[in-house]
């Protein structure tokens, strides 16, 4: 979502300016959607993706949970996860995909925590192996 405009760069002196939508320049390129780990490597070198975020929408026991068939399509055995809660007052370990079936996803060990249907999963990585982007 963008602010509204303008936008004051709270700088002082000469170098405070008022930044209208028009100054905004956004370039951006589709992180490939299939599994060829070749595609479009120079920029997945380059750049920095989004991550997809997925929601969990039925919960089964600490290693299994399930999401909705358009997120299932975003995951593959071995990519990393973190759960946690909208609100990140519970979040668990990191873990890996050991499992896909029928919208179920069986992570490697129990999570920290039994989540909860609408707790989101981060980290998911792309469907080429390519690691997820993380903030430190």
């Amino acid at each position: 979502t963008l602010p509204a405009f303008p936008v004051n760069n709270g700088l002082e002196g000469a170098f405070n300016k008022d930044y209208f939508e028009t100054d905004l320049i956004i370039e951006t390129t589709d992180y490939p959607d299939n599994t060829d780990q070749d595609d479009q490597a120079l920029w997945k070198d380059t750049y920095v993706y989004f991550n997809p975020r997925l929601t969990i929408t039925s919960v089964i026991d600490d290693n299994n949970f399930e999401v909705s068939a358009a997120d299932f399509a975003k995951l593959r055995v071995g990519a990393f996860l973190q759960v946690h809660s909208p609100d990140f007052s519970d979040i668990s370990q990191e873990v890996t995909v050991s499992g896909l079936d029928s919208n179920i996803v069986t992570t490697n060990v129990a999570l920290d925590y039994t989540p909860s249907i609408n707790d989101q999963v981060d980290l998911v990585g792309f469907l080429d192996g390519g690691y997820p982007f993380r903030y430190f």
